[in-house]
């Protein structure tokens, strides 16, 4: 049977190192052995560098359907390297697992884990519906290991302050939220359909927008949406480009404004809260405080350097159970109902409570 590999390449090789190199990984015992499932742009240039970087955890495994990634991640990295999920556990016993892969292929990878007791870090977004949301919440709750949404913006040390600033500035009243790019092109692969994506621009870099917006305010009680997916005419897609937003609050009264966009530049990445007695500017590298008559009074630089450095020695303190999980899949519940009923409502053009769509479940 055709396995599928180069003629270079034998599955043996794929799957395990030479026995003497595995016996030379000597494993701290306080620390996490943790795999790395998918090898694409996320786990290679952010995950793995991470975890090579870290004192209180080690890679252990690197898995991906494509053999020349594996083949080549295993040996640059130095340990087993599998073509499925199934295949490691049939070998190793991670701890722990971070996932980035497509995101229809989530949740039976989530499934294999868990049944194994393996905790994991999976990149945003949750799921790419309620009802997928759903069934993942389940298979953690069942099961009883700890699940992270990858949402790095959250341990930014001005993402933190906003908070705390926001008393300066009376009462809210509007807020803008503006995230956009222009990636160039467009890919025809996994993103460019929403069946398998979920949606485009929304539901993929606007997530982090999201997690900001409902981590700051709660879910707002109706939205209305539009989307736009012809900025590149040549390239058949089905995914938005662009996605523009109303959300209001009933009981503050709050209104809010969202742009989100892969195709828009200049690259912008900002949310802006407007109060009786001033604003705040929430923006990629700096957190800016302006007076009532918009005149800058205060201002706070981040450092973008250790996000997922950060992120990472957060998750494997929730798996140690040292800090609670703010990013478990129950509380990404609500981004999920958001983004569902923008996409409602540009279906049925009209506002939508999210609020609903979590009832009706």
């Amino acid at each position: 049977m055709n396995s599928g590999l180069p003629n270079n390449i034998s599955q043996s090789t794929i799957e395990k190192t030479d026995s003497a190199n595995t016996a030379g990984r000597l494993r701290k015992k306080a620390n996490l052995a943790i795999c790395v499932i998918g090898l694409g742009v996320q786990n290679t240039q952010n995950h793995i560098p991470a975890l090579s970087n870290s004192d209180n955890a080690e890679l252990c495994a690197v898995v991906d359907s494509d053999p020349d990634k594996v083949f080549n991640w295993a040996q640059e990295l130095n340990v087993p390297g599998f073509l499925s999920v199934e295949q490691m556990l049939l070998q190793i016993s991670p701890d722990a697992a971070i996932v980035a892969v497509p995101h229809d292929q989530y949740l039976p990878i989530i499934a294999n884990l868990a049944a194994k007791g393996i905790s994991v870090l999976k990149e945003k977004p949750l799921a790419r519906s309620l009802c997928e949301a759903n069934d993942i919440i389940r298979l953690v709750s069942s099961s009883n290991i700890k699940l992270m949404v990858a949402v790095q913006r959250r341990f930014r040390t001005t993402s933190l302050m906003f908070q705390e600033y926001v008393k300066l500035i009376g009462t809210p009243r509007f807020i803008e939220v503006r995230y956009t790019v222009n990636v160039g092109t467009r890919s025809e692969g996994w993103r460019a359909i929403k069946n398998t994506s979920g949606g485009g621009c929304l539901i993929d870099m606007g997530y982090h927008m999201i997690d900001l917006l409902v981590w700051y305010f709660g879910l707002p009680d109706a939205v209305a949406a539009s989307f736009s997916c012809k900025a590149f005419p040549d390239i058949l897609y089905e995914a938005e480009d662009m996605a523009f937003i109303v959300a209001n609050y009933k009981a503050s009264g709050l209104a809010c404004n969202i742009v989100i966009s892969d195709c828009l530049a200049p690259k912008s990445e900002s949310l802006l809260l407007m109060g009786t007695e001033g604003s705040l500017a929430l923006q990629r590298d700096s957190l800016i405080l302006f007076d009532r008559n918009m005149v800058e009074s205060q201002r706070f630089d981040t450092q973008l350097d250790n996000l997922i450095a950060d992120q990472l020695e957060h998750f494997i303190q929730v798996v140690q159970g040292k800090v609670q999980n703010h990013c478990a899949p129950e509380n990404h519940l609500q981004h999920v109902a958001f983004i569902d009923a923008c996409y409602l409502s540009a279906l049925r053009q009209k506002f939508i409570d999210p609020h609903d769509l979590i009832n009706a479940m």
